[in-house]
């Protein structure tokens, strides 16, 4: 990983996405507004990502590497793909801030207003994400 992994994700489960869509359906208040939504808690990238190997059975240890060689290598690629309007460089400076941006919202509006509650949790989420993925053949 690379950077810290100390950077926050704010995960959604799709039941709750569709829960979210049936409330805002359902309200007077939601029409026209605009709304966060996710899942309860926000997780760190380097808790995220062990409690998704843990979905799957897999003891996750995290090597994590230096940030800055890979957004200058980041930024090298796209000097050398500008050339090329189209074709998309295979790494990017946004592409890489995905390792140091944090990604934490408030879902306190459509809590008050909508009365959304996140109803399925990270680990129960990501055990029935991971067998649908292995339902699939995709894992």
């Amino acid at each position: 990983m690379f950077g810290d992994g100390n950077v926050t994700y704010h995960p959604l489960y799709i039941q709750n996405l569709v829960d979210a869509f049936e409330l805002a359906a359902a309200s007077e208040k939601g029409s026209g507004e605009a709304y966060l939504i996710a899942d309860e808690k926000y997780y760190s990238l380097n808790d995220l990502v062990t409690a998704i190997g843990q979905s799957m059975g897999i003891d996750v240890k995290i090597q994590h590497l230096p940030f800055a060689p890979l957004w200058v290598a980041a930024f090298i690629t796209e000097m050398l793909y500008k050339p090329f309007p189209n074709v998309d460089p295979p790494i990017f400076r946004r592409r890489v801030d995905w390792f140091r941006q944090n990604r934490a919202f408030n879902i306190e509006k459509a809590k008050k207003e909508l009365g959304y509650q996140a109803k399925v949790g990270l680990e129960e989420g990501l055990a029935e994400t991971a067998k649908w993925y292995q339902e699939q053949g995709i894992v």
